[in-house]
C-alpha cells in the first residue's frame, strides 16, 4: 500500500503545474517498483504459503491445509492487484475517479459470476474463491494499465515499464517518504495478526476465529471512511501547491492547500 499512497500526491503535483512529461515519470517508476515488490511477494507466498500462516495459525491447526490451498491460490493475484492499486492512484493524481471506479465495477462483477463457476462448477471449493479473485484481479490490471496509458498519452505501459528501472533519486525519495508508513502498516498488521493467532487458539475448530473475522471486516468496513478521506487528501492537497509551482505562487497555493487539508482533517474528526 505504501507504493500507492506515495504515488497520487506525485502526479497530483505534476499534474497540476502542466508537467505531462513528470505525470508519465512518475507513473512508470511507480509502476516498476510496484511490479517489482508484487513478483516477489508472489513468489514467496505460492511457494512457501504454510510458513506465513503459521505467522498468525498454529502449526496442527485445522485450517492450515485448506488455508494454504487458498493462498497460494490468492496469491496470484498479489502482482495485478498491486499494479492496479499504483495504476488507481495515478489516477486518483489526476483527480480522475470515474475511470477506476468502472473498471472495478467490471472485474468486481467479473469475480462475482467466476465465483459459482469455479466453486462448484469445477469443484475447487474455497480455492476457487481465491482463484477467482486473482482472475478478476488481473483482468482489472490490464484494463487499469491500457486506460492509464491512454490518459497519460505515452506508450503501452503493459509492455514498457518493467524495462528501465527507477533513477536512485526517485527510490531514496520514495524509501524517505515511506520509512513512517512501513512503521505504522507493520505496526497494525502485527496487531492483527497477533490478534489472529490469539482468536485461532481459543477454538480448534475455528468458529472464534470466524467469529473474530467477521466482527473485524465490520470495523474494516468503518474504516474505509477514513481511508477515502486519506485518499482524497493525497491528491488534494499536493494538487493545490503544484498549482502555485505553476503560477509562481506560493502564498496561494500554500493557503489553498492548507484550507483543503484543515476540511479533510474535519470530516475525518467527524467520521
Amino acid at each position: 500500500a505504501v507504493v500507492p499512497t506515495l504515488t497520487a500526491p506525485r502526479v497530483a503535483r505534476a499534474a497540476a503545474r502542466g508537467d505531462d512529461e513528470g505525470v508519465r515519470t512518475t507513473a512508470r517508476e511507480s509502476l516498476w517498483i510496484a511490479g517489482a515488490v508484487g513478483l516477489c511477494g508472489t513468489v514467496a507466498l505460492v511457494g512457501w504459503p504454510r510458513y506465513f500462516l503459521k505467522l498468525v495459525l498454529p502449526a496442527n491447526a485445522p485450517a492450515l491445509a485448506p488455508a494454504a490451498r487458498y493462498l497460494r491460490y490468492r496469491a496470484l493475484g498479489y502482482l495485478p492487484a498491486l499494479l492496479s492499486s499504483t495504476c488507481f492512484a495515478a489516477f486518483r493524481g489526476l483527480l480522475d475517479t470515474a475511470t477506476p471506479l468502472r473498471i472495478s465495477l467490471f472485474y468486481n462483477a467479473l469475480n462475482a459470476v467466476l465465483d459459482p463457476i469455479l466453486i462448484f462448477g469445477c469443484g475447487l471449493g474455497v480455492a476457487g474463491a481465491a482463484l477467482a479473485t486473482a482472475l478478476a484481479e488481473s483482468v482489472g490490471c490490464l484494463m487499469y494499465l491500457s486506460q492509464l496509458s491512454k490518459r497519460i498519452g505515452g506508450r503501452k505501459l503493459l509492455p514498457t515499464f518493467w524495462r528501465r528501472p527507477p533513477a536512485r533519486a526517485t527510490v531514496k525519495a520514495l524509501a524517505a517518504g515511506a520509512a513512517a508508513m512501513q512503521v505504522r502498516q507493520i505496526a497494525l498488521n502485527a496487531a492483527f495478526g497477533a490478534a489472529t493467532r490469539s482468536a485461532q487458539a481459543m477454538d480448534a475448530t475455528g468458529v472464534k476465529a470466524a467469529a473474530y473475522s467477521i466482527s473485524q471486516q465490520l470495523w474494516l468496513l468503518a474504516g474505509v471512511a477514513l481511508f477515502a478521506l486519506q485518499s482524497s487528501a493525497a491528491a488534494l492537497v499536493p494538487a493545490a501547491l503544484g498549482k502555485g509551482d505553476k503560477n509562481d505562487d506560493d502564498t496561494d497555493a500554500t493557503d489553498a492547500a492548507r484550507r483543503v487539508a484543515d476540511r479533510c482533517m474535519g470530516w475525518g474528526l467527524f467520521a
